[in-house]
């Protein structure tokens, strides 16, 4: 067995209550996991009653109730520029890790109230974009707040463009006096799943991710690399972008850290974990 599923499987035997099994495998009993409990703390912040049980969907299939589903927001025109990239993502998610991942990405405003089911935000575009209204500034402000994450992404402006400067502007809105700062090398975002050196995507235009922290936690993670681009794969299987296999493959990795970072932050941290991390290290 190679290194990386011996490395795999222990992480999954790690963490196997996310998926309800011992083993780590779906299906499995549904738990009380930090998916749970971010919704109900962010349902609660929003005053709402979230469902418990698994849902059936409109086209009659059955959901489980803490499948993880990616809030891509809405911000008007140009609002999704990598339309298969989170669906893909997502997949990649479910194949990789033992998170349960929905393919269907949510397309919510921030003042809508079912962004509060969604604790995984993702923000992407290449233009300005206009601030949301006071009631969305308020959403999104609760939203981090409470527990949620919102990931970033710009597809094709750089530093200083007029999405970097909109984003900027935003966030000052939505979390005042807590501006962007580049995201430590050590920190537990880069090692929640896989060990990573460098952020990744379809360019690389930063060799850093920036964050908001909040609490101790990056409730805010931006990248100017064009993560999704690297992500996004049409459905006759062929990738949309040209982007070299490694720097790809290292997109995928960022993006399953980031979201076992926001669904799990403490894991990595827990005293259980850190012989496994500093073998792997030396290794």
């Amino acid at each position: 067995m190679s290194d990386h599923k011996r490395d795999k499987k222990k992480t999954r035997q790690g963490r196997s209550w996310l998926a309800g099994g011992e083993d780590g495998q779906r299906p499995g009993p549904l738990l009380l996991g930090r998916r749970d409990l971010l919704r109900a703390s962010l349902a609660t912040a929003a005053g709402l009653l979230l469902p418990t049980m698994p849902a059936r969907r409109a086209d009659g299939l059955i959901t489980r109730a803490n499948n993880l589903n990616f809030g891509l927001l809405d911000h008007g025109p140009g609002s999704n520029p990598r339309p298969t990239a989170l669906r893909r993502m997502a997949w990649e998610l479910t194949r990789r890790t033992s998170i349960a991942a929905e393919l269907e990405t949510k397309l919510v405003r921030p003042e809508d109230p079912r962004l509060f089911y969604l604790p995984f935000l993702v923000l992407a575009g290449k233009d300005e974009i206009e601030l949301p209204s006071e009631a969305g500034l308020s959403n999104l402000r609760r939203h981090l707040t409470y527990g949620g994450m919102l990931l970033i992404d710009s597809t094709e402006g750089g530093p200083d463009s007029p999405f970097d400067r909109s984003v900027r502007t935003l966030l000052e809105h939505v979390l005042p006096g807590q501006g962007l700062q580049p995201v430590p090398r050590d920190n537990v975002l880069y090692q929640s799943f896989y060990l990573i050196e460098n952020p990744s995507g379809r360019v690389i235009r930063r060799p850093y991710l920036e964050g908001i922290l909040t609490d101790e936690r990056y409730a805010v993670v931006y990248s100017q690399n064009d993560l999704l681009g690297a992500w996004a794969r049409d459905d006759l299987g062929m990738w949309e972008h040209e982007v070299e296999q490694r720097q790809r493959e290292m997109a995928f990795r960022l993006g399953v850290n980031l979201v076992m970072y926001a669904m799990c932050l403490d894991y990595k941290e827990d005293q259980v974990h850190i012989p496994f991390i500093l073998k792997r290290r030396r290794g």
